[in-house]
């Protein structure tokens, strides 16, 4: 397939049209995106000649073609990344394949991270960022709600299981955080009310309370 000729004759076609943009009040008006011709990422300039006006549609795909002509370029590979994954994608009706397109394009040496390594301080640091960032930050309703929408039904796998109760086990919980999870939790309904128990849970439970008194009276002992 001729991947520079179907980019030339979109590119052209769209010039034809002598598009403009137009005000969103306007009764004309239709989204549209600056395309450069030649990539900014290829040596291409802020000029008219190297722009055309492109709707979000017809923008997605000469990418894509760019892509097909320059599987070596990874700004390129990026640009796709970031329509897919950027704010604009409400413009696009993407599918499973564009997703998965974006993530090959940036997997094995096109990764930005392919041949770094982070030194132990540096993911220190990036993890003390984002949990400075999650403080203070308060969910709404309607969040909270679309977030359990999403892990309906979900189930976690076993090795996912240890992992969480691996990064748990440990953790020390202040009288001051005892006392706001009792607070927060004044009121509504426990979520295993009315359940019925399987006797190996029943079991488990019985175990796992009985391994931390032990624990408990170990740690005073020493």
């Amino acid at each position: 397939m001729n991947y520079q000729k179907i980019y030339k004759d979109l590119v052209l076609s769209a010039k034809s049209q002598k598009r403009v943009k137009l005000s969103k009040c306007n009764p004309n008006y239709m989204y549209y995106e600056n395309h450069h011709i030649i990539p900014r990422c290829m040596g291409g300039i802020d000029n008219p000649d190297n722009l055309v006006l492109l709707t979000a549609k017809e923008h997605f795909i000469v990418h894509k073609l760019l892509v097909k002509i320059h599987p070596e370029s990874k700004g390129l590979r990026l640009a796709i990344h970031r329509m897919i994954h950027g704010i604009q994608n409400n413009h696009l009706i993407l599918t499973a394949r564009d997703y998965k397109l974006s993530k090959e394009l940036l997997s094995g040496e096109f990764s930005p991270m392919f041949g770094k390594r982070q030194s132990n301080e540096t993911k220190k640091k990036i993890g003390r960022a984002n949990s400075i960032s999650l403080l203070g930050n308060k969910l709404s309703e309607e969040t909270k709600e679309k977030i359990g929408l999403g892990n309906k039904g979900k189930k976690r796998s076993k090795k996912a299981k240890e992992n969480y109760s691996k990064c748990k086990k440990g953790i020390l919980k202040t009288e001051e955080h005892k006392k706001k999870l009792s607070e927060a939790n004044k009121g509504q309904i426990p979520w295993n009310k009315g359940m019925q128990m399987s006797k190996e849970f029943c079991e488990k439970t019985r175990k796992g309370i009985k391994e931390k008194r032990l624990k408990c009276k170990k740690d005073l002992i020493s």
